[in-house]
Parts: structure tokens; sequence; C-alpha cells
């Protein structure tokens, strides 16, 4: 997982970053929610 958002957030595709915060967002709202 850690790898994955590293590899999200240290590329300079700005969609595939929006994506990865999207991703993320949701992961964190299912765990906590």
């Amino acid at each position: 997982m850690i790898i994955i958002l590293s590899t999200c957030f240290g590329s300079k595709n700005s969609v595939l970053e929006k994506t990865c915060y999207s991703v993320t967002f949701l992961s964190l709202s299912d765990a906590y929610f």
C-alpha cells in the first residue's frame, strides 16, 4: 500500500495523483466510518 501511494504521489501525472488521492480518501473513510 505504501509503495503504491509513493509511486502515485511521486508521478508527474496529475490525473493519476488525483485518482490516488480519491482512492486514499475513500480507503480512509471506509476504515474509519
